[in-house]
């Protein structure tokens, strides 16, 4: 059994933070501010990188849609957030 990687958040160096985490390997970094980005930024060209693999990976059209109507709904809530 080979070890996994994990990478180490930089909250888990402050001594103030609440919480931190670690991102098991083959996690992906999706910033909340590339889901909120604008049309035709460079923010927006890293979330189409982000998600083009997800969306290849998919099984069939509904799956993919269904991934693009669960981002829809993140970026909707972050906004409400922010």
């Amino acid at each position: 059994m080979g070890s996994a990687a994990v990478t180490v958040h930089e909250s888990v160096h402050d001594p103030h933070a609440e919480l931190w985490f670690a991102e098991p390997a083959g996690f992906m970094d999706l910033p909340m501010k590339a889901l909120l980005a604008e049309c035709d930024t460079p923010e927006a060209d890293r979330l189409h990188a982000a998600a083009a693999p997800l969306l290849a990976a998919a099984p069939d059209e509904m799956a993919r849609q269904q991934f693009i109507a669960l981002l829809c709904l993140g970026t909707a809530d972050a906004g409400s957030v922010a």
